[in-house]
């Protein structure tokens, strides 16, 4: 209630704006269920002075519990942008599963916001409600409604241009319906605010345009979302873990992001009775489907071969001041004989030209004391270089141009072949890049081993011997050959590594980075494709021979000297 004081301010006010005359409703208050107030918004506006009176009856807006937490925090966040904080969150996710009123409370988040601030630091506040396509723009309508009394839109106080899709406030302010479905729409400036629904079903470079159209005025974005279902909105994954990433000393890793849950079960509206009958059908038609609709998990939305790698966590810089032990895991796997150990930088090899031949060099370092995130003394690898061709664009590289382009790059960065120990798919001991299949190639000459051989480089299998006994022929035949390991085994082994956090991606390897998020496998071989296949393989056999090397030595941990 308001004070004696308030109240008489607030009758003069009344008498002063009388309806039909200057003054004009438009004051909003947002309370929890227990009938507590969170926020307000607006006033009696003075259509002369462009300003707000207190409002002895603004509207009443009661939340549902699962509402609460990001009412708060929009309270807080209002409260910051006043003061123009520059901490304050740029990004603000909404998840959880289905019926948690996400919806419901990023388009209440555009009002306040649009009735709060007539003028921004452009001028004129703007702000967008954005749908994936625009038959979706219903459901934000009858919310609007929802919210703003219906006698607010009499007497052009609030105002919808239906033709251009967007409404009017009574203090200036526009609110504007956009869809997504064609994303260069988007890409504008001059927004305030901007809450984009359901925007798991837009594209990664619609929700790019949409965040960076309130760069200008140092707005927000509200992201009103659920686990996604389709490999278009793989983004939303990666924007989900980095969120929720943090740093080596344990602080968010995007301090200016924040994601706030909805749970639908502190939704009082809704019958959860019938709720929890609809999930336990749900998880028979479809499990995957229903952990991201009913229970709001993470799932992947892709087969992956390595279900492991975490953006956030794996993609970072080189270590600084680690402890370098790249020789002697080199020495350790045997490979390259007596020369193994005084070659300081490791590397791998696949070959494949369509879609591509890919080179990577790595370095292996013990984690110091003081990490966050991973254990201290335990080895960790670091792809820190790559080379490959751009296989989107098509333009393909035979094992020849590949060696040329490494050492272009190896004379800028000072190394040569001889610093390297080369782990390299064994398919290229016997096969060029661009055969069909195994032994395609008369020429052994045309081998992949043999062209990398010709450029000074000491080509090493992941597996320098294996022994095979023909019991046919008795237990005393047997042969010994070079080999790739198993496919499974690989993966495993790599997979690991991921887990334990003891592989970086350097953030000079974005090519790399990309290729282990997106690359999937067969379902039936259990073997990884996609165009991020090869470079994935390519790190693969190298990580294979350095941890299978370490662990047969019986090295999981390093607090002394490794030789």
């Amino acid at each position: 209630m308001p004070t004696a004081s308030a109240t008489s301010k607030i009758r003069q006010s009344r008498a002063r704006l009388a309806p039909g005359a200057r003054g004009l409703e438009l004051g909003l208050e947002v309370r929890a269920p227990d009938g507590s107030s969170v926020l307000t918004a607006g006033g009696l506006w003075d259509r002369d002075e462009l300003a707000y009176e207190p409002s002895a009856t603004p509207h009443i807006i009661t939340l549902v519990s699962s509402q609460v937490r990001a009412a708060l925090q929009l309270a807080q966040w209002f409260l910051a942008y006043e003061r123009d904080d520059p901490d304050r969150q740029a990004l603000e996710v909404y998840v959880d599963n289905r019926r948690g009123g996400k919806t419901f409370f990023s388009v209440l988040a555009i009002l306040l916001f649009a009735i709060r601030y007539p003028d921004c630091h452009l001028g004129k506040t703007i702000c967008w409600l954005v749908v994936p396509t625009f038959p979706q723009q219903r459901e934000l309508h009858e919310v609007i409604a929802k919210v703003l009394p219906a006698v607010w839109f009499r007497d052009r106080r609030i105002v919808y241009h239906k033709s251009e899709k967007y409404y009017t406030l009574a203090n200036g302010a526009e609110i504007w319906i956009k869809s997504a479905d064609r994303p260069q729409s988007l890409k504008a400036g001059g927004v305030a605010a901007v809450a984009v629904n359901e925007a798991q079903q837009v594209d990664s470079k619609g929700i790019l345009n949409a965040m960076g159209a309130n760069i200008d005025n140092g707005g927000v974005c509200w992201l009103a979302m659920n686990p996604p279902d389709s490999v278009k909105a793989l983004w939303a994954e990666n924007l989900h873990a980095a969120v929720n990433a943090l740093d080596d000393d344990g602080a968010p890793l995007l301090p200016y992001a924040r994601e706030t849950k909805f749970p639908s079960d502190q939704n009082e509206i809704i019958n959860q009775a019938a709720k929890t009958r609809f999930g336990k059908l749900a998880a028979i038609l479809d499990p995957g489907q229903a952990k991201r609709d009913d229970l709001g998990v993470w799932t992947s939305i892709v087969d992956r071969a390595y279900p492991f790698y975490k953006r956030e966590q794996h993609f970072r810089p080189e270590p600084v001041g680690w402890r370098d032990i790249t020789a002697d895991c080199n020495n350790f796997t045997g490979l390259g004989g007596r020369l193994a150990g005084n070659r300081h930088l490791g590397a791998g090899m696949d070959f494949q030209r369509r879609p591509y031949c890919a080179f990577i060099e790595a370095k292996a370092y013990v984690a110091p004391e003081g990490i966050a995130w991973v254990k201290a003394g335990v080895p960790v690898f670091v792809v820190r270089h790559e080379v490959c061709n751009d296989f989107v664009a098509g333009d393909w590289w035979t094992e020849e141009l590949l060696c040329m382009k490494i050492a272009e790059s190896a004379k800028k960065r000072g190394t040569k072949p001889t610093d390297y120990l080369l782990v390299a798919d064994m398919t290229g001991h016997h096969q060029g890049a661009q055969a069909e299949q195994r032994g395609s190639e008369s020429d052994p000459a045309t081998y992949s081993w043999a062209i990398v051989e010709n450029f000074g480089w000491d080509p090493h299998a992941p597996i320098e011997e294996r022994r095979l006994t023909d019991n046919r022929k008795g237990p005393s035949s047997s042969k010994t050959f070079r080999a790739n390991p198993p496919v499974a085994v690989r993966l495993n082994v790599v997979n690991e590594l991921l887990r334990d956090n003891r592989v970086i991606i350097s953030t000079n390897c974005k090519t790399t980075a990309e290729a282990f998020r997106t690359c999937g496998i067969h379902k039936e071989s259990r073997k990884p494709k996609g165009d991020g296949s090869h470079l994935t393989d390519a790190v693969g056999y190298l990580l294979y021979a350095w941890e299978t090397a370490l662990r047969e030595a019986g090295i999981s941990k390093i607090s002394g000297d490794v030789r």
